[in-house]
């Protein structure tokens, strides 16, 4: 089993909002720009959609991580869906495979 991680493009909707209003002319800018990113967002979930018999997923507070086989993380990564897991720094595992606390 593999493991990598989805991270979609948002942190948190008030402080997302925040920074398109801080970054734009007009309250109508900064609430497209919103509208844009979770666009965005809505995109990259459905791709991943169609690898949904594929995966499996581990979805927590700050972070989506997905398990699959070495294909399947190909073909992840190869259409720029997922990221590889941190490694730990203390044992060279996979942080959701690693002991260390």
């Amino acid at each position: 089993m593999k493991y990598c991680r989805f991270c979609l493009p948002y942190y948190k909707q008030g402080d997302d909002l925040r920074n398109n209003l801080d970054n734009s002319n007009s309250i109508e800018e900064a609430l497209e720009l919103h509208a844009q990113q979770l666009e965005y967002a809505i995109s990259l979930l459905r791709q991943l959609k169609a690898y949904a018999n594929s995966i499996d997923i581990m979805a927590d507070t700050h972070c989506i991580s997905i398990s699959c086989d070495e294909d399947t993380l190909n073909k992840l990564l190869n259409q720029g869906l997922v990221e590889l897991e941190p490694e730990c720094e203390e044992c060279d595992e996979f942080m959701n495979e690693c002991g260390c606390d």
